[in-house]
């Protein structure tokens, strides 16, 4: 039996979250469209930021007229929780070396995360083309949902009306409710929800989401 390539077996690892992009890309390509961004300026994003929930807000904050400088800070923090996701994942891709890290760091979302995480817990140790492949597909399925996105926008009326602005909190309830399988998973996942719940109304920022996942991390690496 023939072994199957590295970039090919990275390719069809990104298959979930494949179909998890293309609706919520091209949700975000038909409000991007509605906000007044260009096709050149939607894919240009999709691109450079490859941040669903960043640019869900950037588009929002544009919408409102906000300007550079406020959607730049606004992003940094809201994408403050890849420097957890980068940290649970560095012991197990350091021996790449940080040349080969740089695009793999680049491409890394929450989806990507929970696939390469979930395969380091069951034991696997795919080589470096099986990890960029996984990323740049994930990636490229991205971009070309948005740009399709923002192609059909004009033929929408009112996007709004159909709360295409709830597809990406929906997807990462899908994704969560996938990753708990035993008590303690559900009782992190509960604690971070109160947390941030609970913290919104002291400080009500990205920090809140930082600090409650950190907390409720923590919490659950106490042992029973």
């Amino acid at each position: 039996m023939t072994r199957q390539h590295p970039l090919l077996r990275g390719a069809g690892r990104a298959a979930p979250i494949i179909l998890g992009y293309v609706p919520i890309g091209l949700a975000f390509g038909v409000l991007a469209n509605e906000a007044g961004l260009t096709l050149g300026a939607t894919l240009g994003m999709s691109i450079l930021v490859f941040a669903g929930s960043a640019q869900f807000l950037g588009v929002g904050m544009l919408a409102a007229g906000a300007g550079l400088l406020p959607i730049t800070v606004a992003t940094f923090f809201i994408n403050l929780r890849h420097f957890l996701m980068s940290a649970a994942l560095s012991p197990h891709l350091r021996k790449f070396g940080p040349v080969k890290l740089l695009p793999v760091a680049y491409e890394l979302t929450d989806e990507s995360f929970a696939i390469h995480s979930a395969g380091y817990q069951a034991g696997l140790d795919p080589a470096y083309a099986e990890l960029a492949a996984l990323n740049a597909t994930a990636q490229i399925a991205w971009v070309a949902s948005t740009g399709l996105g923002c192609l059909a926008g004009s033929l929408i009326p009112d996007p709004a009306a159909l709360g295409l602005d709830f597809a990406l909190p929906a997807m990462f309830l899908g994704l969560l409710a996938g990753r708990l399988t035993d008590r303690r998973q559900a009782m992190v996942a509960g604690l971070a929800a109160a947390g941030i719940l609970a913290g919104t109304l002291i400080l009500p920022s990205n920090w809140t989401v930082v600090l409650a996942a950190a907390a409720a991390a923590s919490a659950g690496m106490v042992k029973r």
